[in-house]
């Protein structure tokens, strides 16, 4: 039994050390795969680690490569802008180019306007000489005949004198007598002889051209004693009529002229009588008379009337700039440039577009006075261009600021008319010999060329002009005289 016993032991423990041999082989064999195992986890650990480096690498090379694409578009961008900025400039620089050229052009014409100034300048220097030397000879005329009446005053005196000798002379014989009455005979021959010599210079005085251009008034606006009442002929409305008839003569500091009362006085009497004007004449009136009477009209005119402002005096200029401002010249007026009292252009044309009349004539018998107008002259289809319903329907809806100039922006004559001056007597020929509805245009055209006649006549060119007031409103209408008598 204990053998049998030992030989279970015996093959117990042989069993047993196969077991443990088997379990070492196992344990050999769990180590070696523990260890491939822990390789190929190493492995797998290098691998994933040199997948992540790989990634970090390509996360890098990608960031790098956008880091790169971004400054390359920020680059393009700057470049773009750049580019932008160039073409901004070149657009800037061709504008400049542009601008150069319109400067250059309009400094051409400058230079071709201060050319034509000059030449103007030069013409009026000239004129004003020529006007000189007409006053220098009117002064020499007017001495010789201050010379000449001084001469005669003498000889009479001494004839007197003479006589009153002679004839007590007479008591000694008649051989003296005879002698005193022959020198008696010579002596009124002389003055026979001198005074045909101051007649002569009078004369040739009288006919020398005096220029409106210088080296109290009333105030009653309708004469008439009738209301003012709407003109109405041909089943035509032409609304009622208002004139403003100024005449300065006789100046305070400046040359006196010798036909602007009588001038104004005919005209106011030829619009009353043969057109039915309800007249405001101003006589000899200051710059605050003839002002406070244009502002008057506004509280006196209304939509459908018309108003003539006539104005003879003298008139002026100032150069401002490249421009020139025209002036009346009231009766207080001051020697030129003091122009502290003088009436200018503008502002008769502030208040010409305040008014409320519908038409406005201004007739201006003055130097200069073209310059109330910078607007081109009118175009003309002749004296006897016809005056249909229909035509003077459509003008008589029109506004019409309107001036009729004696002679455009240079110096007009004050004589040369038999007592008016050479303007205003052809003015109220035209006027007393109309006798049918006559507008401006075709009294411009009857009167022109008899202007133009009598300058000539003592050796001077004036011609009127007619245009439409620059500023003032001035629409397609027209200024309409019709005759009620």
């Amino acid at each position: 039994m204990r053998n049998r016993l030992q030989g279970q032991i015996s093959a117990k423990s042989s069993q047993l050390g196969s077991l443990n041999n088997q379990v070492q082989l196992l344990q050999s064999k769990l180590q070696s795969q523990t260890n491939t195992s822990n390789q190929v986890n190493a492995d797998k650990k290098a691998q994933l680690a040199a997948l992540a480096k790989r990634e970090a690498q390509n996360k890098r090379e990608t960031q790098q490569q956008l880091a790169q694409s971004k400054l390359k578009t920020q680059r393009l961008l700057a470049q773009n802008k750049l580019e932008s900025q160039k073409l901004l400039a070149t657009k800037q620089l061709l504008a400049q180019k542009e601008l150069q050229a319109q400067q250059l052009q309009s400094e051409q014409q400058q230079q071709q306007n201060a050319l034509e100034t000059k030449a103007l300048q030069a013409k009026n220097k000239l004129e004003a000489q020529k006007l000189q030397q007409t006053q220098q000879l009117l002064a020499q005329h007017k001495t010789e005949t201050e010379r000449l009446q001084a001469r005669n005053e003498q000889q009479a005196a001494q004839l007197l004198e003479q006589n009153s000798n002679q004839t007590q002379a007479l008591q000694v014989g008649n051989a003296q007598t005879q002698q005193l009455q022959a020198q008696v005979s010579q002596l009124q021959d002389q003055i026979a002889t001198l005074e045909e010599e101051k007649a002569n210079s009078e004369q040739q005085i009288t006919q020398l051209p005096v220029f409106r251009q210088p080296v109290s008034a009333t105030a009653q606006l309708a004469s008439t004693n009738s209301p003012h009442k709407s003109l109405t002929t041909k089943g035509l409305k032409f609304g009622r009529y208002f004139a403003l008839v100024i005449g300065n003569q006789n100046y305070k500091s400046l040359d006196n002229l010798s036909t602007p009362k009588r001038d104004a006085q005919e005209v106011a009497n030829v619009l009353e009588s043969k057109y039915g004007f309800s007249v405001q004449l101003l006589l000899d009136a200051s710059n605050i008379e003839v002002m406070k009477a244009i502002n008057n009209l506004n509280s006196v005119l209304g939509e459908d009337d018309n108003l003539l402002i006539f104005y003879a005096g003298h008139g002026s200029r100032v150069q401002n700039g490249a421009t020139e401002e025209g002036y009346w010249l009231p009766v207080n007026a001051e020697q030129p440039p003091a122009d502290t009292f003088w009436v200018s252009n503008e502002f008769v044309t502030r208040h010409l577009s305040r008014l409320k009349a519908k038409r406005i004539l201004v007739v201006a018998d003055s130097c200069y006075a073209g310059l109330l107008s910078s607007a081109p002259g009118y175009l003309f289809m002749g004296e006897d261009q016809s005056q249909s319903e229909e035509y003077l329907k459509y003008k008589l809806a029109k506004k019409s600021r309107l001036i009729l100039s004696s002679g455009g922006d240079k110096p007009v004559l004050d004589n040369a008319g038999q007592g008016n001056s050479v303007f205003a007597r052809a003015f109220l020929q035209v006027l007393k010999s109309n006798d049918q509805i006559m507008a401006g245009p075709q009294l411009f055209l009857k009167l022109r060329d008899r202007v133009a006649r009598g300058a000539k006549v003592v050796g001077y060119d004036q011609v009127p002009e007619f245009k439409a007031i620059k500023g003032a409103g001035h629409e397609v209408g027209d200024f309409f005289f019709v005759p009620t008598s």
